[in-house]
């Protein structure tokens, strides 16, 4: 049965026809429905989409399909000291990656970290010869890419809704080992090389979504200072993880020219994916997930912020525009950008201003009043969900008129450059 968010039995939920079904099969097969529509791309979304982007990338992955599929036979000779991205994976690594890998719920096997942690050398040593066989093939195991479903009632909505549950998905352990390991080299790489958009802060290390709203905070101040007009616009994506088109993020990973084997991999990775949902003790028959990834998974926050990394940069011109691309959780974004407002206006600590008066000569007393603020919240706009691989994106942008751009010198020094 499901459970609610009071943790009781749920007997029955709704179908379409506001009929109750409280067969334990029944239910399943109406999650299945739901769930199957949410993990693709439906016609509807797709008419919005830029046709030209779309045969581009079809096209191209056409002629590259030997990056996309992995070969036939195990090449060790793939993996080399050469580079970072191509050394082979060592025992010392597994082991390294375990310690900090969390004890989470296990997939379908019941094999959780405890059980690997405890492994003889001699199993580390045959997990790093299978891990090192994926790796060199360009293969990720169909076993790894299997999730198990577990559904549980949002909190304040009825548990009888089908649209009302938050899944939980329960991936092999070893899986997700595999996951980390390639995500750490994947992250390194990323980031030594400048491959990410530079508003990106969700996702990334040492940046942080506080680190965005506190840029956005001093904008805001700098402005009202200058006693500029303020608008700001907050765009937020539905569904953001379970509807990355998988063709468009396999065009990405190919441009990144990463070595071919890993190439290989991570579009391995996003094929073929499956989930199975779980009602008690029922097994529901598995679903394909013909978009997005589950949000289980180790890589898919890395995968996403690549996929969304062509977001456009602010054109110049006579007004001011701070994007701040930020990690894409709706209600705790939203939350916390409103109470970051809220302390904004409410801020009545000496040194702060004093601080705010030594950086960016702002009085004392800058009025943050709510009515100087124009908030729009805007979700699935057409001109945002036509950009090549978009269906919208998360970001706050600050217009100031006129224009004004403060000198470096008047950036706070703890916070990270524009």
């Amino acid at each position: 049965m499901l459970m609610g968010s009071n943790r009781q039995t749920v007997s029955y939920i709704y179908n379409a026809h506001r009929q109750r079904v409280n067969s334990v099969e029944g239910m399943e097969a109406l999650h299945r429905e739901f769930w199957q529509q949410n993990f693709q791309i439906s016609p509807a979304e797709n008419a919005r989409f830029d046709n030209t982007t779309e045969t581009e990338v079809t096209n191209y992955l056409h002629q590259h399909r030997n990056l996309t599929l992995p070969e036939n036979i195990i090449t060790l000779n793939n993996l080399t000291e050469d580079s970072p991205l191509s050394t082979p994976i060592t025992p010392e690594e597994i082991i390294n990656t375990i310690k900090h890998t969390k004890n989470t719920t296990p997939g379908a096997s019941n094999i959780n970290k405890t059980i690997i942690e405890h492994l003889p050398p001699t199993m580390i040593r045959k997990l790093r010869h299978i891990f090192n066989a994926c790796l060199a093939t360009g293969y990720f195991p169909d076993k790894f890419k299997h999730a198990t479903i577990t559904l549980i009632a949002k909190s304040g909505k009825s548990a009888h809704e089908v649209g009302n549950y938050r899944p939980i998905s329960l991936l092999e352990v070893p899986g997700k080992l595999l996951e980390r390991l390639i995500t750490r080299r994947l992250i390194t790489h990323l980031e030594n090389n400048n491959k990410h958009n530079s508003r990106q802060y969700g996702f990334r290390p040492h940046r942080r979504t506080e680190s965005a709203i506190a840029l956005a905070y001093e904008e805001i101040a700098l402005s009202l200072a200058n006693k500029h007009q303020i608008n700001i616009i907050l765009r937020d994506v539905s569904k953001a993880f379970d509807k990355v088109w998988h063709d468009g993020l396999k065009y990405k990973i190919i441009q990144l020219q990463l070595p071919t084997h890993l190439t290989r991999l991570l579009c391995s990775f996003l094929d073929h994916r499956t989930a199975t949902i779980r009602l008690g003790s029922h097994l529901g028959t598995p679903l394909h997930l013909r978009s997005g990834v589950p949000k289980g998974s180790v890589l898919l926050p890395t995968l996403y912020i690549l996929y969304t990394a062509n977001l456009p940069q602010p054109t110049p011109c006579k007004t001011l525009h701070r994007i701040y691309n930020i990690e894409p959780l709706n209600t705790r974004i939203h939350r916390r950008a409103q109470n970051t407002w809220t302390r904004l206006r409410e801020q009545e600590d000496a040194n702060y201003h004093n601080n705010i008066d030594r950086h960016t000569n702002i009085r004392k007393r800058a009025n943050f009043d709510s009515a100087s603020l124009s908030w729009r919240y805007l979700a699935g706009e057409r001109g945002l969900a036509s950009l090549p691989w978009l269906k919208g994106i998360f970001r706050v942008e600050v217009t100031t008129t006129p224009s004004f751009n403060p000198p470096p010198a008047l950036r706070s020094p703890y916070f990270l450059p524009l």
